[in-house]
């Protein structure tokens, strides 16, 4: 009964896939742009459950889609069945390109090996992020990073604040888990922090250092940055400097 209810309110969300498709056309467009030779998974849209932890999963080049896990933030089931609001708050048809995108990047191999500091996940959160403006330059920051205008908007005020922050603690190559992987996990702040910021502010900061790193380094090809280039090698490259 209660997958019969989603499909219901699914299917009242979704009476065709229309936008979605055209969204997801023109991201694969820049897919291909950007990486010709790559094949282009089969996409299908399907009724989870709920499953709010994989609303998109890639596998053996078949995209599945839980639609129910779009159907707007304030869906009554999700409260019911006791989803974070921090996570339904990206639960809008806006954010299924993205997150599909984001699985496309998670599924590109590097050939470096990572060495789990803060500085790492940073820059590779950030060249997932960097990878959605390249694949969605007409959509807003705030639908990329998964954020309100809001906790946008406090980012954009202190990030000053959060590189000092990061610097001064020295945390940039800190590999101790109880206190970096406080600024990479999702929820509703960064602990860090007061109430008013969002959580994931390495994901934002690593961004901004990427994006910094791009504009200096014109002659870098997003399949470089992606696969070959080092976080230490984008951030001593990146002449980032808030």
């Amino acid at each position: 009964p209660f997958l019969r209810e989603l499909a219901s309110a699914t299917e009242a969300a979704f009476p065709d896939l229309k936008n979605i498709e055209e969204d997801l056309r023109q991201a694969f467009r820049y897919y291909r742009y950007y990486y010709p030779q790559a094949s282009i998974p089969e996409i299908y849209t399907y009724i989870s459950g709920l499953d709010f932890e994989y609303p998109v999963q890639l596998q053996n080049n078949i995209m599945l889609i839980s639609l129910d896990m779009y159907l707007g933030k304030d869906f009554e089931p999700y409260a019911m069945s006791r989803i974070p609001q921090y996570r339904t708050r990206r639960a809008t048809p806006e954010h299924i390109c993205r997150d599909v995108m984001i699985e496309m990047a998670n599924q590109i191999p590097v050939a470096y090996q990572s060495e789990n500091v803060l500085l790492d996940q940073m820059i590779e959160k950030g060249k997932v992020m960097y990878f959605l403006d390249a694949m969605m330059p007409e959509v807003h920051d705030t639908i990329k990073i998964g954020y309100s205008y809001s906790q946008f908007d406090w980012c954009l005020a202190n990030e000053k604040n959060l590189w000092a922050f990061i610097i001064e603690n020295d945390l940039l190559f800190s590999s101790d888990y109880e206190k970096t992987h406080k600024l990479i996990i999702d929820g509703p702040f960064t602990s860090f922090f007061p109430e008013g910021s969002p959580a994931r502010t390495g994901w934002w900061v690593g961004w901004q250092i990427v994006r910094s790193f791009m504009d200096n380094n014109t002659e870098v090809s997003l399949p470089r940055l992606m696969e070959e280039l080092t976080p230490r090698q984008v951030l001593d490259n990146s002449g980032y400097n808030p």
